[in-house]
């Protein structure tokens, strides 16, 4: 980086340190932005048999620890969700 090379006179290394520091401002101001900003509302279809079955998957070792048998019953059923309803790592809402 410029502003840290000892050979430079002062004025451009301090136009550098200025400059960099525009540079993380900008960044700063940019993120800020984009999570500022409303999101689009995408709307689709969830399996919930297939949430449940990953949720069950999931806590399988805690439920055979604990001893609690988990019993899935009745008919399978969808619902509508929103692109923001699961979490990143889930593979359901993918």
């Amino acid at each position: 980086m410029i502003s840290k090379q000892p050979d430079i006179p002062p004025s451009p290394r301090k136009n550098a340190r200025h400059s960099e520091r525009n540079r993380q401002v900008t960044v700063q101001l940019n993120e800020f932005i984009n999570f500022s900003r409303p999101r689009e509302v995408r709307r689709s279809v969830l399996d919930l048999g297939a949430a449940i079955k990953e949720v069950s998957q999931a806590l399988g070792y805690d439920l055979e620890e604990k001893k609690i048998r988990l019993e899935i019953q009745g008919e399978a059923f969808s619902i509508e969700r929103t692109n923001n309803f699961c979490g990143r790592h889930s593979s359901i809402c993918s």
